[in-house]
């Protein structure tokens, strides 16, 4: 169901890229706008018998699995926040004088299944190319529950480590095909995600140092979120 809420989204995002172009009234662009509402409708039908599958199996299992009850919930919230979403772009469209009969149509199957393998490989393909950094140093890293400090005797001795769980809502979104340069705001840093030592360098750009990503592809390559470290 994560895969049908980020298929709707990227829907949503086609949508309002062709409207904030003022085509939304072109042949071409009308059409591709109602097979994007039509896959959303497809998708968002799936869900709610999602959800209501989710339900009688919550039922079933009520006494000896507590823990579904929660995931039933946020799943069931995420679906509503993207039903009123949609519908937002809905009355654009109606706005526009799109004909509801048109923008409430579901996909048949093989169209269906089609759309969805496409946005799987777009989803894919989104996802190799964004990465995420955060900079900061212990207290603020801390704080965000991104780092904490294990090992040593009394607070002596301790380093930090990265939290298994740590809160992704903290980085800054970046194009791994893009960013070159990452600005610090201290001499001293460490990265304490893992990078290959060849793919990048810190340097003296002359206002300030930064972390110059010589490597892309090795840079990211073993994780996708950099966290730095700074020691003041």
């Amino acid at each position: 169901m994560h895969t049908n809420l980020a298929r709707i989204k990227l829907s949503k995002q086609k949508v309002n890229q062709i409207l904030s172009r003022g085509e939304g009234r072109k042949g071409e662009s009308k059409a591709l706008i109602l097979k994007e509402m039509q896959l959303v409708n497809s998708l968002q039908q799936m869900n709610k018998e999602k959800i209501a599958a989710l339900n009688l199996e919550y039922d079933s299992l009520i006494e000896s699995n507590l823990n579904i009850s929660k995931v039933v919930a946020e799943l069931e919230d995420s679906k509503n926040f993207e039903e009123r979403t949609v519908d937002l772009v809905r009355d654009r469209l109606i706005g526009l004088n799109y004909e509801m009969e048109l923008l409430n149509q579901t996909l048949d199957s093989i169209a269906f299944m089609s759309e969805i393998n496409s946005g799987v490989i777009e989803l894919q393909a989104a996802d190799l190319k964004t990465a995420y950094y955060c900079i900061g140093d212990f207290k603020t890293l801390s704080a965000q529950h991104i780092v904490e400090k294990r090992g040593g005797v009394a607070g002596l001795g301790s380093i930090p480590v990265i939290l298994k769980d740590f809160d992704k809502s903290k980085f800054t979104t970046v194009d791994v095909n893009l960013i070159q340069e990452i600005e610090l705001t201290t001499v001293k840093v460490e990265l304490l995600s893992t990078h290959p030592s060849g793919s990048y360098k810190i340097l003296d750009n002359g206002k300030q140092k930064v972390i110059s990503i010589i490597n892309p592809q090795q840079f990211w390559g073993t994780t996708h979120y950099l966290i730095v470290l700074e020691k003041r």
